[in-house]
């Protein structure tokens, strides 16, 4: 069994690795499409094409993310501590029953 700094450390780096590896796979998927469809050939794309194109898949994965992460902070802080509350207050009745 790992030591607890160590999972964190491997959750640190699959996380590090999904980022950076995620835009690829799309940028992959992305090209396989247009190829398949016949809107680009294969030798169409330049080097900085390419990174263009991955950079922007990059920054989309990022602002959704963020937006994700955003969302779920929401829901959490005020859904959560609103639920809380309620069970504290159903507790509360049936103890003075």
């Amino acid at each position: 069994m790992l030591p607890a700094d160590s999972r964190d450390r491997i959750a640190v780096a699959l996380i590090a690795l999904l980022v950076v590896l995620t835009p690829a796979v799309v940028l992959t998927l992305t090209l396989s499409f247009l190829t398949v469809t016949g809107d680009i050939a294969a030798g169409q794309l330049t080097p900085l094409e390419l990174l263009e194109l991955y950079l922007l898949d990059l920054a989309l994965l990022l602002v959704v993310g963020y937006l994700l992460y955003r969302l779920l902070m929401r829901l959490v802080v005020h859904d959560l501590s609103a639920s809380l509350d309620a069970l504290e207050g159903d507790e509360s009745d049936d103890s003075s029953e």
